[in-house]
């Protein structure tokens, strides 16, 4: 079984060997893009879906 973990880990590296701060960085400035955006585009365009991505990113690229 900690094979299969350590195999898992190792052949499914998607972060390029980019730190931890550096993903968790890039998300919240993603976050602050689209928080931009959708405080300047007002009430008519709703960005509420584009939240998700950064999130999902982040949530993805840590946990390995």
């Amino acid at each position: 079984m900690v094979f299969w973990k350590r195999r898992m880990k190792t052949s499914f590296n998607v972060n390029n060997g980019y730190s931890c701060m550096f993903w968790t960085m890039v998300g919240f400035l993603l976050l602050l893009v689209i928080g931009l955006l959708d405080y300047y585009t007002g009430t008519e365009v709703s960005c509420s879906l584009f939240y998700v991505f950064p999130i999902a990113l982040i949530s993805w690229l840590i946990s390995w």
